[in-house]
């Protein structure tokens, strides 16, 4: 069995706010205002588009 380390940078943009327990995984880019609820975690390589709220697992768009 293999076993795999992925590193990626991510960025968290002016505004965006990141909810309790929530994870962020490699690759993420949380544009400017948005937020991620609390419990949600990301994608890897996921964009959370600006003024826009996302939760679940993984996390979906809910609005904008």
């Amino acid at each position: 069995e293999q076993d795999n380390f992925i590193l990626r940078k991510i960025r968290v943009e002016s505004g965006a706010l990141i909810g309790a327990k929530c994870v962020l995984l490699p690759g993420t880019v949380m544009e400017q205002n948005s937020k991620l609820s609390a419990h949600s975690y990301t994608s890897y390589d996921q964009v959370l588009k600006d003024n826009s709220i996302y939760l679940g697992h993984p996390a979906k768009l809910k609005t904008t």
